[in-house]
């Protein structure tokens, strides 16, 4: 059995530095080992992400979600894209190789020896450490590591499974410049024995009715979504008229989490507000996009 590694990083500023606690078990039982730590405070790090992201955002691409219209853009070019996201990794491996952190890091490398059989789960309400990439810490990527790592705002363990045949609610929104055909068609061929019921840009009340009425296991979205206001809530677009906030399905959420829901998949950009409006839903496992990606990204996910 793999092991499991929760590193939560508790309430703090990037100007005064974040609490660390890492718990390390058996997937499926209790922890046997906690950490304590700290990372230190790095006040310049979230201008360069945000440095990135802007340029990312505005390379010329297809995206699945359309820039805000108050938003101003200069086109990007691919090589200010890597010049930033470098800058950005650079500081944030050297955010994570100082000394606080590297004596949490030596603790995990004496009590881990197989990362490719460990999960990761790695727990903050921050949202922009959420956003950040953790794969590409130093650590790993020096020593070849590949552990499975899992953003989460909340960490509880899933006590269901998925039986056979699985239930999926598949919903297309709005797909003005993008192509939902080839997700569809990837679900019928990759799961040819799920009982898949698809809704093509339906109207509100429909997709209400359905997670009312219905009994999934999945809901898988494809289509445009966003994210405001610090990732504090997400919407969706159902088709060409209707836009619909989470918050404002969330009782027929909790309705198809309580009917055996364990995994939505939202196959959308810029989805984290989508993920922190689910986490108190409590649906064992959710799948989003942390930035907007083009149209071909989400096909192959």
């Amino acid at each position: 059995m793999g092991k499991l590694v929760i590193f939560e990083i508790g309430e703090g500023s990037f100007e005064t530095g974040f609490p660390v606690k890492i718990r390390i078990g058996e997937q499926g039982k209790t922890h046997r080992l906690e950490i304590s730590g700290r990372l230190p405070a790095s006040p310049d790090l979230p201008s360069k992400y945000h440095e990135w992201q802007s340029i990312y955002h505005n390379l010329p691409a297809n995206w699945l979600i359309t820039i805000p219209k108050a938003q101003i853009t200069n086109v990007s070019t691919i090589g200010s894209c890597q010049y930033a996201a470098s800058r950005f990794l650079d500081s944030f491996n050297e955010w994570l190789n100082t000394a606080s952190v590297r004596k949490l890091e030596r603790q995990l490398l004496l009590n881990i020896q197989n990362w490719q059989q460990t999960r990761l789960i790695l727990q903050t309400k921050n949202s922009l450490l959420l956003r950040f990439p953790w794969h590409r810490w130093e650590m790993f990527e020096e020593n070849n590591y590949q552990p499975e790592i899992v953003i989460a705002s909340e960490y509880e363990p899933a006590a269901t499974k998925l039986k056979s045949p699985v239930k999926i609610l598949a919903v297309f929104g709005d797909s003005t410049g993008i192509n939902v055909e080839a997700d569809l068609q990837a679900l019928e061929q990759k799961l040819p024995d799920a009982k898949i019921y698809a809704l093509k840009q339906p109207r509100r009340k429909e997709l209400m009715d359905c997670l009312w009425n219905g009994d999934w296991d999945i809901l898988f979205f494809a289509g445009h979504s966003s994210s405001q206001a610090e990732d504090s809530w997400g919407e969706i677009k159902l088709n060409s008229e209707e836009n619909l906030l989470l918050v404002n399905f969330r009782h027929a959420l909790q309705n198809a989490v309580r009917k055996g829901l364990k995994l939505a998949i939202f196959n959308s950009c810029d989805g984290l507000g989508l993920a922190r409006n689910l986490a108190d839903l409590r649906i064992p496992y959710t799948i989003v996009m942390r930035e907007p990606v083009p149209d071909i990204v989400a096909q192959h996910f």
